[in-house]
Order: C-alpha cells, then structure tokens, then sequence
C-alpha cells in the first residue's frame, strides 16, 4: 500500500486549562505538550519552546476516528443525476468533517453498478481519485470501499484501486431483495454446517474471493456489512472478516463480538434514540458489551454529540464513550499510533465546548498542526 499523504507538524504547542479526557480518566486543569506532530507530555510542570494556546476549561479529546461515512456521495451527487466536480464533493466533505471533530475520515464509497448514478464504477473511481490527489485536506482522509457483492461489474476496478493504494478498508454487502439473499444464504448456511470449515473454500463467486484473497494479502481490513444471524457473522469471520458493521440483531452483535470481531454501530441510531429499519438499538448493543465502534454512518454532525451524551443514556463513563469513536476504531483497522490522548502518540486532538447541550469544535489539530481554532 502506498502510504498515506502526511501532514506537516506545524508550531510546537503547549495546551493548557484543558479538561483532558484520558484512555481511562478525566483530569481537570490538565495540558498538554505537542511537538513534531505526537504528544510529548501530558501535564508536564513546563514546557519551553512552545506556542501556549489556553483551552480555557474545554474538553480536549482525541481527535475522532470515524470509519463509515457515505455523506460524501451528497456531496458529488447532490440530486439524483445532479453531479458536482469530485474535487468539490472532497473539500466540501472535508470541511464538514473537521468542523464535526473528525480527524481521521474513512470517506465511503459504494460499488454498485446494480443502482448507478453515484455509486456507478466509474464515478465511484473518480471520487477515490479525488480523495487521493487532494493535497490541501485539513484531516486525514482515507477510503473505505463498500462492495455490492452480486454485482461482478466493479471488481476489477476495486481490485486497480487496491493495487494502487488508495483503499484502506472494504466491506462486502449484499442488499439485493430479500428474497433472493435468502437463496444464497440457505446455500452458505448448508456449507458452514456441513463442511469442515478450514478446509473448504468460501461459497463465493469467484470475482469475490479474488478480492477477498487481495485484501488479505495486503493487510487491508475487511469487514461484514448488515449480518442479520450469527451464523453469516462466522462465515464471513472464517472468510477472513474483522470488523461486523451494523449487525441487523443482538444475537448476531454478541456473536461477532465473541468471536473477535469488533462491531460498528451508527451515531444517528444513537442519538434518534433507535434504528430507522426497527433493527439493533446501538445503546442496547453498547450496554451489552457487543458494541465497539460508534461511526457516523450517513451524518457527520452525529457522531460527537453521540459520543457525549451516551454515559446520559447507559451506564458508561465518558473516557469509554469517547473511546468508541476514537481509540477503537483506530486499533480496529491497524492505526495504532491514534486515537487516545497518551505520550507518542499521533497529536490529532479536539478542543470542544458545550453550547445549549450540544458540542461545538473550539480547536483542532491534525498530526500536530492547528487546523482549525476560535480561541
């Protein structure tokens, strides 16, 4: 994989009268030294050769990790067959995203030739392209490629894209009719009971398993998208599947989770207080330990006040709230260098006031670099 653009380090900062949201604690009056781009100290008695900027008794968090965001496709298709230059749709969606306290964005991208217009192969690929040519992004952008597995059409374009570089995590879905998804679980249902599973290749197409096996090789995670049974959650585990987005019940939420899957549940069902479809609540899969991962889905804006208000909702302190949108989601696709506030890590860091009981951004830095600051 080609690595990933990086940000310059900017001016050596000491953040100071912040209230510091911790891997495990809260620390009132706390600081924070920056420097070449990580954290160098927490709470240190000085801090010289440093730019002083005073939080003012606001929350400094990490920087948000969000790994499933298709508001993007808005931006480039803003009406059906009304499309803007992807160049804009990126910077659109960049600005939107750091304003939501988003540092760490896995832009979401569908291939889809059953639906066309934005998620067609062809403007799907203009977008990935546009977000890796980017040079003047705030945050760091990355892409998450969400394959329509019936539709043969975008593999090999999937697989060019891979082969280049520009993608960072692929979901396999498959939301054709019921009906006909029925027909293809029944048959990977009968393989998963009959067959010796580490001897027996996937019961997959062929252009599948081809991405599948490219994936792997090349250490991108995969995830699941939308299992509704424990038992498709492990055949797609045993395909080599890490991540379980948005599984469809508690059941199979629990069972991914057991099995070392870590599940991805959407801010918007937070905060709506529910699912759209009448599936999983994600307060419910939270409280139950089946969990682990808070993303945006399809609306930036959410995933903050999500975050912040979820100990008002289940009992959970605010460092694991913060967590679900920070620290796991980063481990859970490899990005070990972010996602918490802790000496050597990465400085991408939010300052965030409350206003009227919702979030808003007073300051941020990206890899060390103050990208944004009212204060």
């Amino acid at each position: 994989m080609k690595p990933l653009k990086k940000s310059g380090s900017g001016v050596n900062t000491y953040i100071v009268n912040a209230n510091l949201v911790l891997p495990d604690q809260l620390v009132s009056d706390g600081s924070v030294v920056i420097r070449d781009g990580h954290i160098e100290a927490i709470n240190p008695e000085s801090a010289p050769h440093t730019k002083v900027i005073d939080l003012q008794g606001n929350y400094l968090l990490p920087g948000l990790v969000d790994l499933h965001c298709d508001a993007i496709e808005k931006d480039f298709e803003a009406r059906p067959g009304v499309f803007f230059p992807p160049e804009l749709a990126v910077k659109a969606a960049d600005e939107r995203n750091l304003m939501a306290g988003i540092t760490t964005i896995f832009q979401s991208v569908a291939f889809d030739n059953g639906k066309g217009g934005v998620r067609s192969t062809e403007r799907v690929v203009s977008l990935v392209h546009a977000v890796s040519n980017s040079h003047d992004t705030r945050v760091d952008n990355r892409i998450h490629a969400r394959y329509e597995m019936p539709h043969e059409a975008g593999a090999s374009a999937l697989l060019a894209l891979i082969d280049a570089g520009e993608v960072h995590l692929v979901s396999l879905m498959d939301h054709t009719p019921q009906e006909n998804r029925s027909e293809r679980k029944a048959a990977h249902m009968q393989m998963i009971e009959s067959a010796d599973i580490e001897k027996t290749a996937p019961s997959v197409p062929d252009y599948v398993d081809n991405i599948v096996q490219t994936v792997r090789k090349q250490g991108i995670p995969l995830a699941s998208h939308d299992n509704d049974t424990p038992e498709l959650a492990a055949f797609f585990y045993e395909m080599g599947a890490n991540i379980c987005e948005f599984p469809l019940n508690i059941e199979t939420a629990k069972a991914a989770h057991a099995s070392g899957m870590p599940t991805i549940v959407g801010a918007p069902n937070l905060l709506r207080g529910g699912s759209h479809m009448g599936a999983l609540s994600a307060a419910d899969a939270i409280s139950e330990g089946a969990g682990d991962i808070v993303c945006s889905d399809y609306a930036s804006q959410t995933l903050l006040p999500a975050l912040l208000r979820l100990p008002s909702l289940i009992d959970i302190d605010l460092p694991a709230a913060v967590a679900l949108g920070t620290r796991n989601p980063a481990y859970a696709v490899g990005l070990l260098d972010r996602g918490e506030i802790a000496v050597g890590k990465r400085a991408d860091l939010i300052g965030v006031t409350q206003i009227e009981n919702w979030p808003r951004l007073v300051a941020a830095w990206s890899a060390g670099r103050c990208v944004f600051r009212t204060m």
